[in-house]
């Protein structure tokens, strides 16, 4: 196992953690884009339709609306911000999409501190081990915010970056994931 000794870091497996984090991202955004496709009375219009343009897209876009991450939207020189969920009605409830990353995140987190943690863990290791998910999550959150921009030919559509960066690159993995550490330390 490879893993950072320094202090506060000390046996704290970044690699794995990174792996898991990745791992968790693609595969929180590959339900995402399910929910949508198999969502037969997701209504598009607005934003929505907007990206419905490309799917891969739309789903993306949605993924960072689970996050709480409002989408940029400029339609004809009009600057606002919303959500997939605020422009479009959708078969299923609002929940199951937002429970989507956190269920991923936890399991993630937990995944690493079965993997890392001894039978003697504490709660305080748990919660070292569960964050490192963020060290995969992170960076796919930040490049996703510009790969899942959206232009069309009347307007544009885009997730915040900032937000994007801050809550779902790093806050969300690091809740989630210490959460998770946690349980696979009891």
């Amino acid at each position: 196992m490879s893993t950072q000794s320094d202090g506060l870091l000390e046996n704290v497996p970044v690699v794995q953690g990174g792996i898991y984090g990745a791992v968790a991202f693609v595969v929180g955004y590959l339900v995402s884009f399910l929910l949508l496709e198999t969502d037969l009375e997701f209504d598009s219009d607005g934003i929505a339709e907007l990206a419905s343009e490309n799917a891969f897209e739309a789903a993306g876009m949605l993924f960072f609306n689970t996050h709480f991450v409002d989408i940029e939207v400029n339609v004809i020189g009009l600057d606002t911000t919303t959500t997939m969920f605020a422009q479009a009605e959708t078969g299923l409830p609002e929940f199951v999409y937002h429970i989507v990353p956190i269920l991923v995140l936890i399991v993630a987190g937990y995944l690493v501190g079965r993997g890392a943690l001894g039978a003697s863990a504490s709660i305080e290791d748990g919660v070292k081990v569960g964050a490192t998910i963020v060290v995969g999550y992170l960076p796919l959150a930040a490049t996703s915010a510009y790969v899942f921009a959206v232009n069309g030919s009347f307007g544009s559509a885009e997730p915040e970056t900032a937000t994007a960066i801050l809550l779902a690159g790093l806050i969300f993995p690091l809740v989630f994931g210490a959460i998770g550490g946690i349980i696979s330390s009891k």
